[in-house]
Formats: structure tokens, sequence, C-alpha cells
């Protein structure tokens, strides 16, 4: 053991470059194990992809949140206000909508700047929310299952 000043010294601890180079030699430090490649779900037998689970009608798809699961009934979701505003708009054109709540925001403050609105919350924007989950959901499945699927066809037919 080393003295100082008479004391005695505790022994030095070795440079960060050695400490760092013993991290990067040992094995146990990485994590490269949790990143290759696990087993798709498809190829254990008897699990379903996500997006081939039957449906059981509409109904049941909304009120057990299955649409979440299945794009036709969120694309369904989607198509229910849209239909009805239109029709509201044939039927009768010169009076307020009711449901343009579904489809954009509503409630807005009285007393808010003419060129910067400000809006409350309400009852519709729950709706609005739902609404707009769905549509996200539905872009989400088209640009990440459909966009690709339609250029892997088009590029093995070419």
């Amino acid at each position: 053991m080393t003295t100082y000043n008479g004391n005695a010294a505790r022994p030095q601890a070795g440079s960060l470059q050695n400490g760092l180079s013993g991290i990067q030699k040992d094995t146990n430090h990485h994590i490269e194990g949790s990143l290759t490649d696990q087993t798709p779900p498809a190829s254990v037998p008897g699990s379903p992809q996500p997006h081939e689970l039957p449906s059981k009608g509409f109904w049941n798809d909304v009120v057990t949140m299955r649409w979440m699961r299945r794009p036709s009934s969120s694309i369904k979701m989607l198509g229910v206000p849209i239909l009805l505003r239109l029709t509201w708009m044939l039927v009768t054109p010169h009076v307020d909508n009711p449901w343009d709540h579904l489809l954009f925001v509503s409630n807005r403050l009285p007393d808010s700047a003419q060129g910067f609105p400000m809006y409350g919350k309400s009852y519709w924007v729950r709706a609005l929310s739902l609404i707009s989950t769905a549509a996200f959901h539905w872009t989400n499945y088209f640009i990440g299952r459909c966009i690709p699927s339609l250029l892997r066809r088009s590029i093995l037919v070419s």
C-alpha cells in the first residue's frame, strides 16, 4: 500500500479507457439478443393475424371494440357520420347541420378573438375524438398493409 504524507492511500482506479474497453468486450453487456428476429405470430399454430380475425357483425365490433382490429369496421364507422351529414345537406340545405359536430371542431367560445378562435370542451369533442381515432387507425392500416401488398403484387407482376 502506498502512503501519502504518512497516511495510507487507497489504490488508484484504472483509467477510464481501460474500463470502457472492458465493457465493449463483455458479451453480457450488450442487448443484441432481444434485437434479433423473433418468432412471427403467424408461424405459431392457432394464432391468427389481427386482420384475419372474423367479424361478428358491425354492431358487435363497435360494442366490443373489435373495430380497432377490423379495418372494415373502422371504415364503416367513418362512413356513418359522412353519410348522415350528406343526407342532411340534401334534405334540408338551409338548416344547420347537426352532424357537423361529428366531423368538425365545434363549441367555439363567443369571447375568442376573430383571428384566433378558441373552442371549449363539449360532449361533441368525445365523438370527434372517436371518429378521428377510427380515421387514423384505418389510415395506418391502409399505409402499413394495403400499400405494401399492392407494391409487392405490382413488382411481382412486372
